[in-house]
């Protein structure tokens, strides 16, 4: 990796962040090894640039973002928002996007390229699935990335003497989850509805990979007394979620995914069918 406009310490801490992750979850051999790695003042210009917005692959987001070969370049870079970067955030983001790179490295090997692909080829590849378990995937490795490196920032370089972290309290963030179900709710016909329910599927797998580093069971609520359990119930029934995280968690890497994925389809099938159930009875309430 080339970083770009990254003083030594944030190069050299980024360097100890990744040795937080697996081969597994993070395979550098397909990373590629002049990868530019770019701080910019410029970022929505940069972006704008470099991404072809008719071959984006959904993860792109404000504070870094991947950008695959395609038509406007030739080769990958890793954008990383400036303006959006305070402390130690680095380290998340660039966990972040590296994972993703690395998954969807391995996930276009394996069924070619996204820019190949029509509806019908994603849905016979999971494209869909395989975009929520990456966001999962990544947004679980990056927490604990972060975490990690600001616990060190705090104590030092040195472990814990009994190799356990432990933390003062826990400050978590729903990504938007109650919106979402605000906004599910608010529907008034089912266009959508269904563009609300892949909304709250999106955010969803966000909200439970931040859970994920804190937990192995599919216990929400024990993490989060703010869990929105009545609401999630209400629109894709409690145990779907609690299932859907379930098999999240039992997918801690790309090796697993092709094991996996049809147990995530029958789920978001599930889910969806209660979704429409939910939305039958309130409009005719």
């Amino acid at each position: 990796m080339e970083f770009l406009n990254f003083s030594e310490a944030e190069i050299e801490t980024t360097r100890k962040a990744l040795a937080f992750i697996s081969k597994d979850e993070l395979d550098l051999a397909v990373i590629p090894s002049d990868l530019p790695v770019i701080k910019t003042e410029n970022y929505l210009t940069e972006c704008e640039q470099f991404l072809d917005p008719e071959r984006t692959i959904g993860t792109e987001n404000l504070w870094a973002t991947i950008v695959f070969p395609n038509s406007r370049t030739s080769r990958h870079k890793l954008l990383v928002n400036k303006e959006k970067i305070t402390g130690l955030g680095y380290v998340h983001s660039l966990t972040n996007e590296l994972v993703h790179l690395s998954n969807f490295s391995k996930f276009f090997k394996d069924n070619g390229h996204l820019y190949t692909f029509n509806q019908e080829k994603m849905l016979e590849r999971h494209y869909h699935e395989f975009l929520l378990w990456a966001k999962f995937q990544a947004k679980r490795i990056s927490i604990r990335t972060y975490t990690l490196m600001m616990w060190h920032q705090a104590n030092g370089d040195a472990p814990p003497a009994d190799g356990r972290y432990q933390f003062s309290e826990i400050t978590l963030s729903n990504h938007g989850v109650e919106r979402c179900l605000q906004e599910l709710a608010a529907c008034d016909n089912v266009a959508a509805l269904r563009d609300g329910y892949w909304d709250l599927l999106g955010v969803l797998a966000l909200y439970l990979g931040e859970l994920g580093f804190y937990q192995k069971e599919a216990e929400p609520s024990r993490i989060d007394d703010q869990f929105p359990a009545e609401a999630l119930d209400r629109w894709l029934g409690l145990e779907n979620v609690l299932g859907f995280y379930r098999v999240l968690q039992k997918t801690p890497h790309y090796g697993l995914w092709p094991e996996n994925k049809r147990a995530l389809r029958r789920l978001i099938i599930t889910m969806e069918s209660h979704c429409k159930e939910a939305f039958k009875e309130a409009a005719s309430a």
